[in-house]
């Protein structure tokens, strides 16, 4: 969710940009109305139910971050270059909002109306050394969105790894995290657990990885595409809806439910993406991730405001997209420029 889907120079699937806007809305919408402390009925029972499993918009972005580290990565730079050039992506942005946040907080004396929780200092050293998403007491603390962004690094390094096996990647993958992870369930463990949630993101991304070298070639045709929207769609929708029964079985098949999306996506005539609504949605996906960064406690704060309660998923949306687009022209962009000067 940190990056472009294509490295400079490279074909750029605005597409998928337009996807990753997509996706940072649905986790929007689930932090507004879907679940957790903010979430309330209201809204309709379908469109509470579609913002309840706004979790899976993450997946989404697990699964693209596989799809631009393969891209990105190819002539691989080695391993130093790899990893210094997806940290400079990640951390600058992500480290100046944990620690602003944090200096926030301290200044107020109070993380109520702004974080999860107040942030001790052990709290906020694991966040900024990407440590947190190894304990189940710093996983979700005071940010609970920057879990993902903490496992996403772990990824890269798993990929700087692994990226001797070469064509064995993606099935070495694939076969080590799903069988781990069916065992991992079937022994009884929690979905939230930290070592299910590593597993279960290690398939996501490698099943991204795998789609890389064939993304634009391959163009699903018009009768699959449907038959996978309907079957895994179907499971997705129910083992997470319907009956959520500890993502025993969508866990494994929805990360091919995306890959198939991604697919048509980037197969879409690029001109689409040049004008009109299309432009203007995949130039969301450029803020999407300023947007996924500060949007909690945004949220947080706006949660005594009567507009907000009112019209939770229109004004969180709106207010979110707003200060993301102002946190990516204003902050991101030039700590970009800086990082390239480096």
């Amino acid at each position: 969710m940190s990056a472009g889907v294509a490295p400079a120079g490279a074909r750029r699937f605005r597409g998928l940009d337009a996807a990753r806007a997509l996706a940072c809305a649905w986790v929007v919408l689930f932090h507004a109305g879907g679940q957790g402390p903010l979430a309330e009925r209201g809204q309709g029972p379908f469109v509470h139910a579609l913002a309840s499993v706004g979790y899976l918009g993450v997946d989404a972005f697990i699964v693209l971050s596989g799809v631009v580290v393969a891209r990105s990565a190819s002539p691989w730079p080695g391993v130093g270059r790899f990893l210094k050039a997806r940290f400079l992506r990640l951390f600058p942005l992500y480290g100046l909002v944990v620690v602003g946040l944090a200096v926030a907080a301290y200044a107020r004396g109070t993380h109520v109306g702004l974080l999860a929780a107040y942030p001790t200092v052990l709290d906020l050293l694991a966040h900024l050394t990407f440590a947190h998403v190894f304990f189940a007491a710093t996983l979700y603390s005071f940010l609970p969105p920057a879990w993902s962004l903490g496992l996403e690094w772990w990824l890269y390094v798993a990929y700087a790894a692994l990226r001797p096996l070469g064509r064995r990647l993606a099935p070495v993958t694939f076969l080590v995290s799903a069988l781990t992870l069916v065992a991992l369930r079937a022994w009884g463990h929690e979905a939230d657990e930290p070592g299910v949630v590593v597993l279960a993101r290690l398939w996501q991304f490698g099943c991204g990885a795998a789609l890389a070298p064939h993304l634009g070639a391959w163009k699903p045709k018009v009768w699959f595409f449907a038959a996978v929207l309907a079957v895994l769609g179907a499971i997705t929708w129910y083992d997470n809806v319907v009956d959520p029964w500890m993502f025993r079985v969508s866990r494994l098949t929805e990360p091919l439910l995306w890959v198939t999306i991604f697919g048509a996506l980037a197969a879409i005539d690029p001109r689409h993406f040049e004008k009109g609504f299309g432009k203007w949605i995949a130039k969301r996906g450029d803020a999407s991730y300023a947007v996924y960064l500060t949007h909690d406690p945004l949220l947080r704060a706006l949660h005594g405001v009567p507009a907000f309660q009112a019209h939770r998923f229109v004004v969180g949306l709106g207010a979110a997209y707003l200060l993301g687009e102002l946190v990516h022209a204003l902050v991101e962009k030039p700590l970009g420029r800086l990082t390239k000067r480096l």
